[in-house]
């Protein structure tokens, strides 16, 4: 059934004028580089350290349980692999398929930054992170339930990451107010 999904987003979503912009979408991910960035930025930015605090412990969660545990551990071969497909446009992951690194990241840092901040911004990292898990699909190397555990996955780490933030917050409140 989830082979059949992919078949279907090839058959009807998937567009060959559309590869070079889904490859742009989906590279945006690779090893979490895009998250990282954003999250850099936040931790040196003032008013948004503990943001990238809630960020930086969602991602670091997401490594350790999805990259270096669930993986190995899981060993689900990819789908363009088992179905023998060919054409996925990018360069072919060497990695097991379940569960899937660039959602389980994207949503770890998405959701926490839209957890810490308000405003409209917020939004966008959702949806940039919505695309970067669908270009998965899209380019058949991971399965639905791959980017569907896997973005379940990234939001709770992110609601770990924002209670170790607003933690850290509260301590260092309460260290001003000693003082």
């Amino acid at each position: 059934m989830e082979i059949d999904l992919l078949y279907w987003i090839q058959e009807y979503i998937r567009q060959p004028m559309l590869d070079p912009i889904w490859a742009g979408i989906t590279t945006l991910g690779n090893k979490g580089a895009i998250w990282i960035v954003f999250t850099l930025v936040c931790l040196f930015i003032n008013k948004k350290r503990y943001t990238g605090i809630a960020m930086l412990s969602s991602l670091l969660l997401c490594v350790l349980v999805v990259n270096i545990t669930l993986k190995p551990l899981v060993m689900r071969i990819r789908p363009y692999e088992v179905a023998n497909f060919i054409n996925i446009y990018i360069p072919k992951p060497h990695d097991f398929s379940f569960p899937s690194g660039h959602t389980a990241a994207s949503f770890a840092a998405a959701w926490a930054f839209f957890r810490m901040e308000k405003g409209k911004f917020r939004y966008g990292f959702l949806f940039l992170a919505i695309l970067i898990s669908f270009s998965r699909m899209y380019f058949f190397v991971h399965y639905p339930t791959d980017v569907g555990i896997s973005l379940i996955l990234g939001i709770a780490f992110a609601e770990i990451g924002v209670w170790i933030s607003s933690n850290i917050k509260e301590k260092n409140e309460l260290r001003k107010i000693e003082k």
